[in-house]
């Protein structure tokens, strides 16, 4: 990966029949950029191995994405060889979050609560940051002690997964924020789902730092029937 203002490191190895090196030769290089346009195209010239070497630079003020460098023979349209590498803004990792949500089975009607704690790596609070969290719900087991051969839920339902409206907030002076998330509609034969907890929090010019922590809420259950039966 590379970073706006670094040179690009290519080479490639050209071969003709039998895998043999051809005489020195002229070949275009042209690098694209990821809207399309051309960044710069160059001429370079094979070694008596048959390898060249470029090293094209990528503007300070360049987009990010993915650059494509292709290689063919001056004047012609048909590409020899290419590649794609990525130039991307990258900061080192400066943020660790904790997510706190109960353990315990919660009624589907109840919104889960959610707590977030992010912190600077040097111990500060992050406070004043944007976070988001949204929930994701999936189908769990459930098997409570005492109703061995039974199995709880609805049959006639689909399995599935949903996911919660994204809810954002500001940390607060503690570097804290506190998310109360609704479960949404979900087509499950299930008795319980698994509601899997994500939050992002992100400072300026620097990627997000994501924590996710696993809860499980009940959902509406079926009847309980005995196994070999469906559950109505």
């Amino acid at each position: 990966m590379y970073r706006p203002g670094d040179r690009l490191h290519l080479s490639a190895l050209v071969r003709q029949a039998g895998w043999l090196a051809p005489d020195p030769l002229p070949l275009e290089l042209a690098v694209i950029k990821p809207d399309g346009q051309e960044l710069c195209r160059e001429t370079v010239l094979t070694d008596a191995e048959g390898r060249w070497l470029a090293d094209p630079e990528i503007p300070a003020h360049g987009m990010t994405g993915a650059y494509r460098a292709l290689c063919r023979l001056p004047g012609s349209k048909e590409s020899l060889g290419s590649v794609t590498v990525r130039v991307e803004d990258f900061l080192p990792r400066t943020l660790r979050m904790t997510l706190d949500a109960p353990a315990e089975p919660l009624p589907s009607a109840l919104p889960l609560s959610i707590k977030a704690k992010v912190e600077h790596l040097f111990g500060d609070p992050a406070r004043g940051l944007a976070s988001r969290c949204r929930v994701r719900y999936n189908a769990a087991p459930f098997a409570p002690q005492g109703w061995d051969g039974f199995r709880f839920g609805d049959a006639r339902r689909k399995s599935g997964t949903a996911r919660s409206e994204e809810e954002s907030k500001i940390l607060d002076e503690r570097g804290e924020a506190c998310f109360s998330v609704t479960m949404p509609e979900i087509e499950s034969p299930a008795a319980v789902c698994a509601a899997t907890p994500g939050a992002t929090s992100r400072r300026a010019a620097c990627r997000s730092r994501v924590a996710s922590e696993c809860a499980r809420v009940t959902a509406d259950a079926g009847a309980g029937s005995p196994c070999g039966d469906p559950a109505w």
